[in-house]
Parts: C-alpha cells; structure tokens; sequence
C-alpha cells in the first residue's frame, strides 16, 4: 500500500492447530496453513460516558448519540487500492471538485488520499 493511504491497516498472521478431539486425539487433514488477512477499521462518535468529575454526560448536548465501528477484510488490498486510486485521480480531474476545499493538494486531504 502507499504511503498516501489514510486508513488504519491491521495486518494479521492467522495460523490455526490442527483439530483435536475431546481425548486430544488429531483429526487427519485439519491443519491450516497460515494466511495474511488485512482489516481496514474506522469508527464515528465517541464513547465519553463522564465528564472529569466523574459524572454521567450521556444525553446530554455535545455527546455523540451513537458510537460506530466498521470494518472490511481484504484479501487482495492492493486491488482496491488501485481502483480507490484511480477514481480519485477521475474526481481531481472532474470541474465539478475543482473548488471543494479537501479536494486541494495544499489541504493535503482528499486530493492526497480518501479517509475511511
């Protein structure tokens, strides 16, 4: 992945024993061999439940409602990557973005790369 990319990446080596049974006995052929997964994770709101002296502010203006986390698993990132890249490269071109401020490369947001 490039060095522009924004997104969070953790990258995982997944390796499971092979299968047992109750007695500690092998099951033949279950073994796996390890595999590389890639997980891109962002989250919107905060989890600010007190304020500094200690009570509760849930409910209350300027606390986030909600709290998200989403996730994707890729099994080829760079794929998605080249075609994340260039519609990126078709929007920077497109007059209609030639005046929104993160589109900028000064602003060094969206022009540079798309946040999750």
């Amino acid at each position: 992945m490039n060095t522009a990319t924004i997104w969070s990446a953790l990258v995982v080596e997944v390796v499971l024993p092979p299968r047992e049974d109750l007695r500690g006995r092998q099951f033949p052929d279950t073994a796996v061999s390890p595999t590389e997964a890639w997980f891109f994770v962002d989250e919107a709101g905060d989890l600010t439940l007190f304020d500094a002296r200690g009570r509760t502010i849930v409910g209350h203006e300027g606390v986030s409602h909600t709290f998200l986390v989403g996730a994707v698993e890729l099994s080829a990132p760079s794929e998605v990557e080249a075609q994340l890249t260039e519609l990126r490269v078709r929007l920077l071109a497109d007059p209609y973005f030639r005046g929104v401020p993160s589109m900028q490369e000064k602003a060094r947001k969206t022009a540079l790369a798309f946040h999750a």
